[in-house]
């Protein structure tokens, strides 16, 4: 099905303005003539009860006379080929002959299909104004609407006395009874909402109603042979079908502080009168369009942490089964369309690469990171429930919203200019509370900076306050790094089951790679037993956030776990670091400040002005810094480039000395009062 909102126009010709307008006029006038007798006056003293509800009795030739501005489409083309022919040779006149009389065709298979579509239309509007009008009546401020919208009826009556000769239903037209329901519509914000959608619905038809004709395709394939036809026949055919895009197009509100997303409400259900085979072939049309623009964004894909490289197309079939892993993964339920054995194995690797024998954790498969936050902090809160939460400035949002929802007291800790962790803050506020139990989310990877916090620092400063192993609860939040840290030569930090920690997540679509998004939570076993109920129709245990969980997402990360080994993610994980170092060099060659924090992939800069620059390579900003993040499908190719175009659009911008020492720290900053002798706050 042809996407008709994406069509753009310069073009202004007003040849089909009224369409848009037409379809709610009809409606207000069918509704106002045919409900006459049918439902009862709608006056002060409300609708008939009990009334049945009818269709009406359309008559199509005469409300399809209202598009006759869009016949014009094939109408001018036909005028424009005779004018465009009017000195071809006469062994020519033959084939121009056929090819109009194609025209003809068209405009007869066009004209029926409107006639249809309007059908449509008309019938489902009137079953919503039917359903408007009792509202209205139920809530009884029907005579208060009359009054408020008077003015808007006497318009919308001299709108339908203009129209109404259309249908020939001008001499039953009750003026009182138009009156009443246009305050009905008016109104109400549903009709509003209601008349758009079957709006759009008939747009669509009629759009996929002329392309899908024969005629319309040769007529194609005769222009493509003969370009001098093009400017007076296609070209004319594209404007009318833009000017149909630029009336249905929802306008910017005015003074809209954020721009609305360019792909709202622009996708429109097939036709529910068309057969299986053709609804089927304007869905795949759509999707292939749509596959078309996921692979142009995934060629420009910097700022977020995402492993767009993964092997995985002999799984596509699996997609076939609802695969539903509910329930506690190591528990049989009596749904055995599941993934369970490879979700286990999944945690086996982690339980391993975390150092937890596989007898002493528990864990399942999770949605996201967020997820896994919110199970490890959610069993933090039923170990010690009256405990505070810490976490620094730099935690992912997640963790904050975890205490929202679980009415945990929490310490938002300040943290480095690198992202980590204010140990001497961290201190200071448990020292202030030593009489409450302690729970900290501590990060393996931050969103913004990629930092790591330092898990045996933390553990020293709980020592030195001498709080014991029973009054503190340790997540560790290692959403991006969590899988990448074990696996890095010379790491300085530790971060697994070796320490004392409790819980740990990770993202699977992040470093692995996963189609979808998914992640892994594991904590020691004891611990789960906190929450964990039996569901008897399950015969399984409840013991995750989510009840039904996605069985497709274990199966591709258990083949990317296999295909690769520690091995595999090892070396892209030196791949990426090297990369982000060789970014995070090249950006500061060039004289842009940036930052990359040590056993991070992650490299933090001047955020750019441009803002198309910004949507383009999709970077994720923060204040007055942009970062970008290096993964295994990140070439040094691709490095080259987008440091060449950011390089280009700080010439363009004519900003190339931002200061963003209080973000990335005075000696990571290149701006010139940084690097004189000259001493600036930093905050």
């Amino acid at each position: 099905m042809p996407c008709f909102r994406h069509l753009n126009s310069d073009n202004t010709s007003s040849a089909l303005t009224s369409l848009a307008s037409s379809v709610g006029q009809v409606a207000l006038l069918t509704d106002a003539v045919i409900g006459q007798g049918e439902l009862g006056c709608a006056t002060k003293s409300g609708v008939s009860r009990g009334s049945t509800r009818p269709l009406p009795s359309v008559d199509v030739a005469g409300l399809t006379s209202l598009l006759d501005s869009a016949k014009r489409i094939l109408v001018a083309g036909h005028d424009a080929s005779v004018s465009h022919d009017h000195d071809v040779h006469e062994d020519e006149a033959a084939t121009n002959a056929s090819f109009l009389g194609r025209i003809a065709d068209a405009k007869s298979k066009f004209v029926s299909a409107l006639s249809e579509a309007m059908t449509t239309t008309v019938t489902a509007l009137w079953e919503a104004v039917v359903d408007i009008r009792a509202a209205v009546t139920d809530i009884g401020v029907e005579s208060e609407m009359i009054q408020l919208y008077n003015p808007v009826s006497s318009t919308v009556k001299a709108e339908a006395r203009s129209l109404a000769s259309v249908a020939q239903l001008a001499p039953v037209v009750n003026q009182e009874r138009l009156a009443a329901v246009t305050a009905q519509l008016q109104a109400t914000k549903k009709a509003a909402r209601v008349t758009r959608v079957i709006f759009d619905r008939f747009c669509a038809n009629f759009v996929e109603s002329f392309m899908e004709t024969p005629e319309f395709s040769a007529l194609k394939q005769r222009i493509a042979h003969e370009p001098a036809l093009s400017p007076t026949v296609l070209n004319l055919l594209q404007a009318e079908l833009d000017r149909l895009a630029a009336n249905t197009t929802t306008p910017k509100a005015a003074n809209a502080q954020t721009e609305p997303h360019p792909d709202t409400h622009d996708l429109f259900l097939t036709a529910d009168e068309r057969e299986y085979a053709k609804r089927k072939a304007a869905v795949v049309q759509t999707f292939d369009a749509y596959r078309d623009f996921l692979a142009e964004r995934t060629a420009y894909h910097f700022g977020y942490p995402y492993n767009l490289a993964f092997d995985n197309e002999h799984l596509h079939s699996f997609m076939n089964y609802s695969c539903n892993n509910l329930g506690d993964c190591f528990v049989a339920s009596n749904y055995e369309v599941h993934t369970r054995k490879f979700e286990i194995g999944v945690l086996d690797f982690f339980a391993d690469l975390w150092k937890i024998p596989r007898e002493d954790y528990w864990g399942y498969v999770t949605s996201c990171g967020t997820e896994g936050n919110l199970h490890g902090l959610l069993l933090a809160r039923e170990c010690l429930p009256t405990g505070i939460l810490y976490a620094s400035r730099e935690s992912h949002y997640s963790v904050f919203k975890a205490a929202r929802y679980y009415r945990m007291q929490s310490v938002c800790v300040p943290s480095l200019y690198s992202g980590e962790i204010d140990y001497a803050a961290l201190e200071e506020s448990i020292a202030a509370n030593l009489d409450v139990p302690v729970i900290l989310s501590l990060n393996i990877g931050t969103t913004v900076k990629g930092a790591i916090d330092n898990v045996d620092r933390v553990l020293a400063i709980l020592a030195r306050l001498n709080i014991p192993r029973e009054r503190f609860h340790i997540h560790c939040d290692g959403a991006l790094s969590g899988l990448m840290l074990p696996l890095m030569e010379n790491a300085t930090v530790v971060a697994d089951f070796t320490r004392p920690i409790d819980s740990m997540s990770v993202s699977g679509h992040k470093f692995m790679g996963c189609p979808m998004p998914a992640g892994v939570v594991i904590c020691r076993k004891d611990n789960v037993k906190k929450v964990e109920q039996h569901i008897a129709y399950l015969n399984s245990k409840d013991t995750t956030i989510m009840g039904s969980r996605n069985g497709q997402a274990p199966l591709f990360m258990w083949n990317t776990i296999q295909l690769k080994g520690k091995s595999g993610f090892a070396k892209d994980t030196h791949q990426c670091l090297t990369r982000a170092a060789l970014l995070n060099k090249r950006l500061r060659d060039a004289g842009v400040s940036s930052m990359l924090n040590p056993m991070s992939n992650t490299v933090v800069f001047e955020r750019p002005d441009e803002h198309a620059f910004v949507k383009k390579w999709q970077l994720a900003c923060e204040g007055n810094i942009a970062h970008a993040i290096v993964m295994p499908n990140i070439t040094e190719e691709k490095i080259v480039v987008f440091v060449t175009e950011l390089l280009a659009s700080r010439k363009a911008q004519g900003t190339c000395d931002k200061c963003v020492a209080m973000h990335i720290g005075r000696a990571n900053c290149l701006c010139t009062p940084c690097n004189t002798d000259v001493q600036i706050p930093i905050a």
